[in-house]
């Protein structure tokens, strides 16, 4: 390639960036809902076609703006509205006499990599159940500058089946019911959730593809202190958990740590994995008994830890008797 056909390349590159953008760069997400994919690091300015619908082919149709009239586009059927950067807006279309016909929500979208709505430390989505049963829950959080957000779109799925779902009332998560599942079998599809969250005319996709034998974590499980006996400690399996408990066992851990310090402390006394369901501390110092479970057989999440404070009493010395 000589160095003329390369400047010309380049030439071609610069102006596209300010250049109205084609139709291939807007997709329908929705009926009347339309996407127009952007980057927004650019100045844009992209041209978009509006049909009001073919039913009104060879009317006078006036359009409008968020309410206020476009006259800038002919008075058509079809047009081509200008949106800047990231300003989008509700397009309605109307006849003659100024009567509603129809309307077209445009949605700007930047990359993945862009996405700022939701706050995201290692995922930007989390699910968990707390059995097999087919019950579980998807959470995320908003950024504090983006707490107006709000959710536009929620699918979640298992391969051709939608899933049952009731969105939270703050708008901040989602419980689902898997209507095929079967605790019992081995599951052959994943779950697809996609998330569609809009902050006025932006809207930001996100997305987490599961099975539910990776996010199944044991509630906690109920921990006592034997009465006639200090450092002997009992728990059960979680009354959620699955039975029989031949098919679903648990595993547990249980750790002694220092008694001012946490369950999640390093510098514990101890650290062991058992199936048993109690335990015997041999310690002269104050500590923390910490257990948790989980499923050894999928190596899922560790419940929250259930933890007793125990601090032990030296005993004294008895004083001498004097005769």
């Amino acid at each position: 390639m000589d160095r003329y056909s390369l400047l010309s390349i380049t030439l071609c590159l610069l102006v596209c960036h300010v250049c109205p953008s084609s139709l291939e760069e807007t997709y329908t997400l929705t009926p009347n809902v339309l996407v127009l994919r952007v980057n927004l690091s650019l100045k844009t300015q992209n041209l978009v076609p509006l049909l009001c619908g073919e039913a009104y082919e060879g009317m006078e149709v006036r359009w409008m703006r968020n309410g206020a009239w476009l006259s800038q586009v002919p008075r058509e059927n079809l047009v081509k509205v200008l949106v800047e950067e990231r300003n989008g807006g509700n397009f309605t279309c109307h006849n003659a006499a100024g009567e509603y016909l129809n309307h077209t929500l445009v949605l700007v979208q930047e990359g993945a990599s862009m996405n700022t709505i939701l706050q995201h430390s290692d995922e930007y989505i989390r699910c968990w159940a707390n059995n097999y049963s087919g019950m579980f829950h998807c959470s995320w959080k908003r950024h504090a500058t983006r707490q107006a957000a709000s959710v536009f779109l929620l699918s979640v799925e298992r391969g051709p089946r939608a899933q049952l779902c009731t969105m939270d009332g703050d708008g901040g998560g989602v419980s689902c019911m898997d209507n095929a599942s079967c605790a019992f079998t081995e599951e052959s599809q994943p779950i697809s959730l996609t998330l569609h969250m809009l902050s006025h005319h932006k809207l930001e996709q996100y997305s987490k593809v599961f099975f539910l034998r990776d996010i199944v974590r044991p509630d906690q499980v109920p921990l006592t202190q034997a009465e006639d006996q200090q450092h002997v400690f009992d728990w059960d399996y979680p009354s959620t958990w699955n039975t029989p408990r031949s098919f679903f066992p648990l595993l547990f851990q249980v750790k002694v740590v220092r008694y001012v310090s946490s369950c999640d402390a390093t510098d514990h006394f101890l650290t062991e994995e058992t199936s048993a369901t109690n335990y015997t501390v041999t310690s002269h110092k104050p500590y923390r008994f910490c257990v948790q479970a989980r499923d050894p057989l999928t190596n899922g999440p560790w419940s929250q830890l259930a933890q007793i404070k125990v601090k032990t009493k030296k005993m004294k010395p008895a004083k001498p008797h004097h005769h």
